[in-house]
C-alpha cells in the first residue's frame, strides 16, 4: 500500500518542507549540489547559481509541496526510493509514519524526522538530476557517473545520493540518534557555520550519541550498499566494493520508475 502525505493531512510536513527548502539554499549546500550536476552535465551547460536557485525553489513546490511524500512498502535494502516522474516515496518501515504523522513540532521526534531529513537530502539530488538531466529518464542509462567516496577509503561509487552524503556530511549516514537528529533539525547549524564546522559538530553530535547510546540504539537507515544487520561500530566500514550494475539490471526497478511520465525543467 502507498500512502499519499501532505501538508493538508500531515500538518508537520509544512515545518519540514520549509526547513528543508531553507536549508536547500545555505550557500555551501546549494553549492555540492550544483557542482555534482554540473560535473554531469559539463561546461557547455553548466548552470549558474541563479538559475539553480529558480529550479530549487520550482522543484520543492512542485515535487514536495504539490505532490506531497508517499510512504510504502519497500525493501529493507533500502529507506527511500525516487521515481522517474520525481515521486518520492518513502519507506515506512523504516521511517515509521505513525511516529511522525500526528507531531506538533519537528522536536518531537528527532530520530525519524531527522532520519527524514537526510533521506530527503539524499534523494533530492536524484529529484533534481531528473529535473534538470534528460538521460536519467532512460532505464538503460546507467547511475551516476561514478566518484570517489572519501569516507570510504576513497572507493569510487556511481550512486549520486551516496556521492551526496559523502561530500555534505563527509560521512555516508547510516545511522540517525537523538543528539545528531537533534542537530540537523536546528536549521541555526545549518546557516551559522561554514561547511567544514557543519561536518565536525554533525559527526561530534554523532559520536556523542554512540557513546551514550551504542550502535544497537541508534536507528538504521538502509541503502542498497548497507544492510540493516550492520552491527559494525565503524559506520564506514566497507564490507565489500560496490560493483557496476549492467543496463539490463535498471529494470529491476519498481513498476512506478518505468511507467513514470517525464518531467523536465525548460531553462
Amino acid at each position: 500500500n502507498i500512502i499519499d502525505k501532505n501538508i493538508s493531512n500531515m500538518p508537520i510536513l509544512k515545518d519540514f518542507i520549509d526547513l528543508f527548502r531553507d536549508i536547500m539554499h545555505i550557500e555551501f549546500v546549494k553549492k555540492i549540489y550544483l557542482e555534482l550536476i554540473n560535473d554531469e552535465i559539463g561546461p557547455a551547460n553548466a548552470i549558474d547559481d541563479i538559475v539553480f536557485s529558480d529550479i530549487i525553489n520550482s522543484t520543492i513546490e512542485e515535487a514536495l509541496e504539490k505532490r506531497g511524500i508517499s510512504f510504502g512498502n519497500l525493501s529493507t535494502c533500502y529507506t527511500a526510493i525516487t521515481c522517474f516522474d520525481r515521486t518520492l516515496i518513502i519507506n515506512k518501515n523504516i521511517i515509521l509514519l505513525r511516529l511522525i504523522d500526528k507531531v506538533k513540532r519537528l522536536s518531537d521526534h528527532t530520530v525519524m524526522l531527522g532520519g527524514l531529513l537526510i533521506t530527503v537530502l539524499h534523494e533530492f539530488f536524484h529529484i533534481l538530476r531528473r529535473t534538470i538531466i534528460k538521460k536519467p529518464f532512460n532505464p538503460f542509462y546507467e547511475r551516476t557517473s561514478p566518484r570517489i567516496i572519501s569516507s570510504r577509503s576513497n572507493i569510487l561509487m556511481a550512486e549520486g545520493g551516496l556521492q551526496l552524503e559523502d561530500k555534505l556530511f563527509g560521512t555516508i549516514c547510516q545511522t540517525i540518534g537523538h543528539l545528531d537528529g537533534m542537530f540537523l533539525l536546528n536549521y541555526n547549524n545549518w546557516k551559522n557555520k561554514n561547511h567544514d564546522d557543519f561536518k565536525k559538530c554533525f559527526n561530534d553530535m554523532k559520536t556523542r550519541d554512540l557513546d551514550t547510546n551504542s550502535i544497537f540504539n541508534r536507528w538504521i537507515l538502509p541503502s542498497k550498499g548497507s544492510p540493516m544487520n550492520n552491527n559494525d561500530n565503524d559506520e564506514n566500514n566497507i564490507e565489500e566494493t560496490p560493483k557496476e550494475s549492467s543496463p539490463l539490471d535498471r529494470l529491476n526497478l519498481p513498476g512506478c520508475v518505468l511507467a513514470a511520465s517525464w518531467y523536465q525543467f525548460q531553462s
